[in-house]
């Protein structure tokens, strides 16, 4: 079982709502490789990378120019970070997302994110995986007996 094959639509609905409030289309961006990266035991914390390729919005665009209206302009791939903490109350304190053009300041912020936390390369198998259907278990559970309890 590979980590790859957990879709989390949540996260990328996420990513297109900052894209969105960043100068960026987010619901035409193209996400890919959007894949669990590290997580801190006991599970509430999670990072993820993405790559997002994304149209700008132009400022030409923003002001009315017709011209530019006319124009669609050239993607620009994004690497990204998505920081989760379900402890976290608000979605602005809940999800962190951070976006480079370049890999390598992607992946330097991954390491230092990711330092105390168990990791995984892309598409790697075994314990990273089996803890993660553990933890999205855990966290139903908990929201299940949360409702009961508070009936």
């Amino acid at each position: 079982m590979s980590v790859g094959i957990f879709k989390n639509r949540v996260t990328e609905k996420d990513i297109r709502s900052w894209l969105d409030d960043n100068g960026f289309f987010g619901r035409s961006a193209e996400i890919s490789d959007l894949e669990l990266h590290a997580i801190k035991r006991p599970g509430w914390k999670q990072v993820f990378r993405f790559t997002a390729n994304a149209r700008p919005k132009a400022e030409s665009q923003l002001v009315g120019d017709e011209e530019s209206m006319n124009r669609e302009p050239e993607r620009i791939l994004q690497y990204g970070i998505v920081v989760d903490d379900q402890r976290k109350r608000t979605e602005a304190e809940k999800t962190q997302i951070y976006a480079f053009e370049s890999i390598d300041k992607r992946d330097e912020l991954l390491e230092d994110l990711s330092s105390d936390m168990l990791t995984c390369s892309a598409g790697q198998n075994g314990d990273l995986s089996i803890l993660l259907v553990v933890v999205v278990t855990f966290v139903i559970l908990a929201v299940v007996l949360g409702s009961v309890a508070g009936n």
